[in-house]
Order: C-alpha cells, then structure tokens, then sequence
C-alpha cells in the first residue's frame, strides 16, 4: 500500500493551519447585531432579549476559538456566526452557540443530533 503510513487523523496541515484568527471588532458585532435583530424581527420572534452591542466582551474572546458544530477554527476565511439552538426562538444569549457561516448556513430546522452528523461527514 502506498499510503500505509497516512493517518486519517493526524494534522494534514490543512489551510486553516496558516490562516489568522478571526478577530472580532466592535463596529463588526455591532452589525452582525443589527443583523440577527432584522432576521428577528422579520421572522416575527420575540427580539426583547436579543444579543447587543453589551455583549461584545462575551462573544470576543469565543469568536476566536472554534466552530461548535464542525470544530474549525475561526478565520477571515471561515467567519464565525451566532447559530440559533431553537431556530423558532431568537438571536439570544440562552438560544445561541458560536458556528462558522458555513455550518450556520448549512443547518436546517431539523434535529440537531441529525444535523451533527451531517457536520462531521463533511
């Protein structure tokens, strides 16, 4: 075999290895804020609660670690977002969990045990 020594787990050197980190700005989280609210607002959900340019302190430091669904570290190139644990409530501190924009994307309404899955055989 050619390959014998290739370990499926072992660090590929992927292009995540060589990227920065993504680094949160106020003025960004202060968007993305306004941005979950429309969302909100649009889909008709209770917005009294929604995250806020107060929570900057919060989100800082946990968008500079990694996706919660796929375990990819934040970068420029792979952004990170506020997904939504109930997909019927809003954009909350209690409904909501750091993704990249790629699993947020890619989430559906379903179950998240099913969606999780999905995530790791990408």
């Amino acid at each position: 075999m050619a390959y014998e020594d290739f370990d499926l787990k072992g660090d590929c050197g992927t292009e995540e290895n060589y990227l920065s980190p993504f680094e949160l700005t106020l003025s960004t989280w202060r968007t993305m804020c306004s941005r979950y609210r429309k969302q909100d607002v649009k889909a008709n959900r209770d917005i009294s609660d929604n995250v806020s340019a107060r929570d900057y302190e919060t989100y800082f430091p946990i968008f500079r670690g990694k996706c919660d669904r796929c375990g990819k570290r934040f970068t420029d190139f792979l952004p990170p977002t506020l997904g939504r644990i109930n997909c019927k409530k809003a954009h909350n501190n209690n409904n909501v969990g750091a993704c990249c924009e790629l699993c947020n994307k890619s989430r559906g309404d379903g179950d998240m045990e099913e969606d999780m899955l999905q995530f790791k055989l990408r």
